[in-house]
């Protein structure tokens, strides 16, 4: 195990440019033994460098991906859509894990980028101001 900085220092961030030419930052370790992708998304404060050890230890057996939730898209549909463009542009078929509003967001991707994701896992996840239905209906209709 390491500690963050050797962390940031063996998995630099990336940069990709996305479709309308936002720049997009992300980290990603391709594991050449992997048996799937992993996208870990993570709760509000979007800032995954805080889950640096499940990145390490995910990166054992799977590629990964991750990333700081970016100030240029300001509503979780641009940031669900900006995903599925990284996602694409690395030709990518993906597990989603999220947290908390990384579970929507990863909820938001699965539904509208089916044809990228092969599983989705998702804990402390809150749709909106209801339960159940009335949730799932806000991303539904929303994204």
């Amino acid at each position: 195990m390491s500690n963050l900085a050797s962390f940031c220092a063996r998995y630099s961030q990336q940069t990709m440019q996305l479709p309308g030419g936002a720049e997009f930052s992300y980290r990603y370790y391709r594991n050449p033994v992997a048996r799937a992708t992993v996208v870990l998304l993570p709760v509000g404060i979007g800032l995954p460098d805080l889950f640096y050890l499940h990145f390490e230890r995910f990166a054992e057996h799977y590629s990964v991906i991750t990333f700081d939730y970016q100030e240029q898209f300001t509503t979780n549909a641009e940031l669900a859509q900006a995903v599925a463009s990284l996602l694409d542009g690395l030709d990518k078929h993906v597990w989603l894990v999220g947290q908390s509003l990384g579970g929507v967001i990863a909820q938001i991707v699965a539904k509208f980028h089916p044809e990228r994701i092969e599983g989705l896992v998702v804990q402390y996840v809150f749709a909106g101001s209801g339960y159940g239905s009335r949730g799932s209906r806000r991303i539904d209709e929303h994204g």
